[in-house]
């Protein structure tokens, strides 16, 4: 009876212990997706392996086609990580201009740029990104990624577009330039401006 019961427990014992491995397991890769979800798109310094290769003060990037500028990074500091093809930005202006004279600037307090793509992506550590259109439009959300080769600007995060006596808020915008067309993605609401806001 005691060799019965022995074997009983050491059984027992087995289980409980592949159960915690088991366990474990999961509780890790389950770690591993939410990190990988929440550090997708990040500008932080800590997602560039190492320090930076080179920091720059000043910084100047911009993009030319037949000799036209088509847009224009400034940024007061640039962190260059060579090996990654990435640059780290603080304090940015970023100006587009179209043949027809269409212009959209944006400011932001962080942001970074592929160098390769030269898709990149700002974002406001405070309050809202502003995103200024020549047209009168104003775009204010916390983040925007550029797509160069779709040329087009593109966030998930809440949004408030203002112009023309409206503010329209939502989540998600897709913008194209030199299209203009300016899409808000889900939960739209429009609101009617007060008058003395649209002329002070």
């Amino acid at each position: 009876m005691m060799v019965i019961s022995d074997g009983i427990y050491r059984y027992n014992r087995f289980r409980i212990l592949l159960f915690l491995v088991i366990f474990l397991l999961c509780f890790v890769v389950a770690v591993f997706i939410v990190m990988g979800m929440k550090r997708q798109g990040s500008v932080s310094k800590q997602e560039m392996a190492g320090e930076a290769d080179l920091g720059i003060g000043g910084f100047s990037f911009f993009q030319t086609e037949e000799g036209r500028v088509q847009w224009e990074i400034k940024a007061r500091k640039a962190e260059v990580f060579g090996g990654k093809h990435t640059l780290l930005l603080r304090d940015i202006r970023a100006t587009f201009l179209t043949p027809g004279g269409f212009t959209v600037r944006l400011e932001g307090e962080a942001g970074s740029i592929n160098t390769e793509t030269r898709d990149f992506v700002l974002q406001q550590e405070t309050d809202s990104l502003r995103v200024t259109l020549s047209n009168g439009i104003t775009i204010l959300t916390k983040r925007l990624n550029w797509s160069n080769s779709k040329n087009e600007i593109s966030t998930e995060d809440p949004v408030r577009v203002q112009g023309s006596g409206l503010e329209i808020e939502g989540r998600g915008l897709i913008a194209g330039f030199p299209s203009q067309e300016i899409r808000i993605l889900h939960d739209v609401k429009v609101v009617m401006l007060p008058y003395a806001s649209v002329h002070p």
